[in-house]
């Protein structure tokens, strides 16, 4: 028994050892925290995107066909929030109420290089800021490439948009990932077409350069776990169908970035779109635009949606940006 329980206390204070030197190395290496560097690891096992070639894309296009206009089953999970879901415009759309008066709305659109779905982790970041701002926080199901493409998802965020500002309530266009590109994109279309603008506009690792035409990935493309060059660039092509990918509508980086809303971006330093992401911030800066850049050492791909104490600080600073 004694010999049993020695054992035991052995393994307990080698569990405790190999977590402080796992916290120590995730902090002095990459600045950050040990769950963060677990999500790292989690995301390089989980997806090949970085690595899969052009063709190896192409193939998994083709089985997302097969599945994009079937039905889709969410994650099942337990919200503070009140939650609908519901179809508005043709489209279905996930509705998070933080209270019964809601004081603001919210137009998420989630990321995946307009390919991929939503996620659970998409789901619980916009159930979490529903409650901490107030808001009524709409994500749309957007239909997504290889089978649809921009213009099909520009009509219904049109149609959404026009009916949320005839409550009269405060509108942020938000996003992440390939959606937070789209809501930058649909911000600058609001302005060439002379329509009320958002209060405000949130980005998440923006995708603003789906033709990814930089020179400047090399020093990213080995760090990021997840967004693989080839990959991306190829989803970019089929979701804007007949335009050019540095068409504004897909990629707001070549937009004229005048008279947007005030911005505030999240950016890590290990992704691959972080040139272009600091790239579309000075042009921001340079038209006067009020834009707000947070740039956190050693974070992944949209870090702000996973959960590590990073994104709590991340949803910190979004709800002063939203409130103020």
């Amino acid at each position: 028994m004694k010999k049993t329980v020695k054992t035991a206390l052995y393994a307990l204070a080698a569990a405790a050892l190999a977590s402080g030197l796992f916290c120590a190395f995730s902090h002095i290496v990459y600045g950050r925290s040990a769950a963060a560097t677990a999500v790292e690891l989690y995301l390089r096992v989980a997806t090949r995107g970085r690595m899969m070639t052009e063709e190896e894309t192409l193939k998994l296009m083709r089985e997302r066909a097969e599945a994009e206009d079937g039905p889709l089953e969410l994650p099942r999970l337990k919200y503070a929030s009140e939650v609908e879901d519901t179809e508005l415009f043709g489209c279905r759309m996930m509705v998070f109420s933080g209270s019964d008066a809601p004081e603001r709305t919210v137009i998420y659109m989630h990321g995946g290089a307009y390919v991929n779905e939503i996620t659970r982790y998409h789901l619980r970041f916009c159930d979490t800021l529903a409650q901490r701002v107030n808001a009524r926080v709409i994500a749309p199901i957007y239909p997504l490439a290889p089978n649809h493409g921009y213009a099909e998802t520009y009509e219904i965020i049109d149609a959404l948009y026009d009916a949320e500002l005839s409550r009269g309530l405060p509108i942020i266009m938000m996003g992440d990932s390939a959606g937070g590109g789209f809501a930058a994109a649909f911000c600058e279309k609001l302005v060439r077409e002379g329509r009320p603008l958002p209060q405000s506009e949130v980005l998440l690792s923006p995708w603003v350069d789906v033709s990814m035409s930089g020179s400047d990935y090399a020093a990213y493309r080995d760090t990021d776990p997840m967004v693989g060059l080839e990959r991306i660039r190829t989803m970019g092509k089929s979701w804007a169908r007949e335009l050019d990918t540095k068409d504004p509508l897909i990629s707001p980086l070549y937009g004229s970035a005048e008279g947007l809303p005030k911005t505030l971006v999240f950016l890590g330093t290990r992704e691959l779109l972080y040139p272009d992401i600091v790239e579309f911030c000075e042009k921001l800066e340079n038209a006067g635009v009020p834009v707000q850049l947070e740039i956190k050492r050693g974070m992944n791909h949209v870090y702000p949606v996973y959960p590590i104490p990073e994104a709590k600080e991340a949803m910190d600073i979004i709800e002063e940006f939203v409130l103020e």
